[in-house]
């Protein structure tokens, strides 16, 4: 019998990738702790954007956290979010954008987001996208 070599499809790789789980911690220990890194990203972000900007100490809690986010193994629609939140974070200074991105507030930048450029349009409409249609 003859000896078959069978070299894999790029396809067939990408196929393996999408059903092989991901081994990490569980879901819920990852959620809450995510949830919690991305809590004090957002206090950090509120605080170096008032009266404490350029403080050192804030800007390395900024950072931390959004590494650790950008790392998380959790890959869920809500660390997407998440993600999507701190892009918006690095598009404006505007006050009232900075207070809505602190606070998750999607229904005011959806009301404004004519206002925007189209990156910052379509980072919007995302979060609304993974928020079911909800702002």
């Amino acid at each position: 019998m003859a000896k078959h070599e069978h070299t894999p499809s790029r396809r067939s790789i990408l196929a393996a990738i999408a059903v092989t789980p991901m081994i990490a911690v569980p879901a819920a220990a990852s959620a809450a702790a995510i949830e919690t890194t991305f809590s004090r990203w957002k206090a950090a972000y509120l605080a170096s954007n008032s009266s404490h900007r350029g403080d050192q100490a804030i800007l390395n809690i900024i950072d931390r956290s959004e590494q650790e986010i950008f790392d998380c193994a959790q890959l869920s629609p809500r660390v997407a979010e998440m993600h999507l939140w701190i892009i918006l974070s690095y598009t404006t200074t505007d006050r009232n954008d900075v207070i809505a991105i602190g606070k998750e507030d999607a229904g005011y930048l959806y009301s404004v987001e004519r206002d925007y450029d189209w990156p910052e349009r379509l980072t919007v409409h995302a979060i609304k996208a993974l928020r079911g249609g909800r702002a």
